[in-house]
């Protein structure tokens, strides 16, 4: 049907814009939409859900989506557009998030039943019952972190995501997709690549282009996140270490999950909330019990909706 990518990402886009304007009628909201720090108006929230009812459950976007990325890589931006990006930073800072949901969809992958109603893997397995509170914790990790994703992307922060590379296998389309659904095709996303699912190293390619492109943002702090601390997120640091200035670097608790490795049951029943939701500050403390983080380990401040002045 497409001859090139660029014609499939247009579609996408176009796809995507259609369909949004198709969702015309303000819905309820259900609560089940949450950030750790509360971040997000009504506005924003609701903006999210209609969405996640309307656009993302039509059979077109299912369908589409599998199959490409509808947000850009580094790679594909012009060095002279740099700048421009800076209009998407938060009072001077970016997040980079570090291969998001990777309790569902690498390290305890259950597949995708194409018969259920619900649209992707993690959906799937929040309505599962839980047989460990590991396996709670790790959805409730990779839960908080699709949430923010959904509401940053929507209000447009800059978000540095650093991926994997997929392939056509049934759980590289699932990603894909899920990575399409948290991000709405937002311009103020970005993607970079790391060297496998199971190292957040950026090889040095992709380390310089980010090096570069912090430079050109005059240097903001960046926020990180995603899994697993002390994992894929220090690998991250590491391979950026010589070109980013560490200090600039901060570990964000909210936003970074602590691998099921690294935690046995006793101690991950401690980290849930009566509602099944993660104690970020008992998880903060287990991060640091167990050497996970370095110096700059931060909280998540509460977004508003006014974009950085820059």
């Amino acid at each position: 049907m497409f001859s090139t990518c660029s014609q499939r990402f247009a579609y996408g886009l176009a796809l995507f814009a259609l369909l949004s304007s198709q969702a015309c009628s303000k819905i309820r909201l259900d609560g089940d939409l949450r950030t750790p720090s509360g971040m997000g108006s009504a506005e924003t929230l609701a903006d999210v859900e209609l969405r996640n009812r309307t656009v993302e459950d039509d059979p077109l976007w299912s369908g589409a989506f599998q199959h490409q990325l509808f947000v850009r890589e580094l790679s594909q931006v012009p060095a002279e557009e740099y700048t421009l990006l800076g209009s998407y930073l938060d009072n001077g800072a970016a997040y980079v998030i570090v291969h998001p949901a990777f309790y569902t969809y690498f390290h305890d992958w259950q597949g995708e039943d194409p018969s259920s109603p619900l649209s992707n893997a993690l959906e799937i397995s929040l309505a599962a019952p839980k047989w460990s509170a590991v396996a709670a914790v790790g959805t409730a990790q990779d839960k908080a972190l699709r949430d923010f994703l959904e509401i940053a992307t929507t209000q447009e922060r800059l978000v540095l995501l650093v991926l994997p590379h997929s392939d056509d296998t049934p759980r590289g389309r699932a990603y894909r997709r899920f990575v399409n659904e948290v991000t709405n095709a937002s311009p103020s996303v970005v993607v970079v690549y790391s060297r496998s699912p199971d190292e957040g190293e950026l090889d040095a390619v992709e380390a310089r282009r980010l090096a570069r492109l912090w430079t050109a943002l005059d240097k903001p702090t960046l926020r990180i996140g995603g899994g697993y601390v002390g994992r894929c997120i220090a690998g991250f640091q590491a391979s950026v270490s010589d070109l980013i200035d560490p200090s600039k670097l901060e570990v964000l608790s909210d936003l970074s999950a602590i691998s099921p490795d690294d935690l046995g049951d006793d101690a991950a029943r401690r980290l849930l909330r009566p509602d099944g939701s993660l104690d970020v500050d008992r998880a903060t403390t287990a991060m640091f019990e167990r050497g996970l983080t370095g110096p700059n380990l931060a909280r998540l401040a509460r977004l508003s909706d006014a974009k950085s002045e820059r």
